[in-house]
């Protein structure tokens, strides 16, 4: 999420990455901590605080991006388009149904 959003709450990426507020507090403080990510004042909204990727943070995704590429084509060798196609469909719709269980 920090990767697709130039600039991002905390708030906003808890919820997009449906953990709670407090787990990201945790997880943004540690990514601070190891200098992936810097919190800067909105330019319009001062009270609200925005996250961003340093440039030590885009080439840590970068590298980890191209590592999870590599597993995927891995986990799908001798799979068909149409069969990687179909398991990405179930996969979807056993975390939707893993999101919605909670509620």
């Amino acid at each position: 999420m920090l990767n697709e959003h130039a600039a991002i709450t905390s708030a906003e990426l808890a919820r997009r990455c449906q953990v709670t507020p407090q787990t990201m507090t945790s997880t943004v403080a540690k990514l601070e901590g190891r200098g992936l990510l810097i919190r800067e004042p909105h330019p319009v909204h001062g009270t609200l605080v925005e996250l961003r990727l340093t440039p030590r943070g885009r080439e840590l995704f970068r590298l980890a991006d191209a590592r999870v590429t590599e597993l995927d084509d891995h986990l799908a060798h001798g799979l068909t388009a149409a069969e990687v196609e179909s398991l990405k469909g179930l996969l979807t719709r056993v975390a939707d149904n893993a999101a919605g269980a909670g509620s």
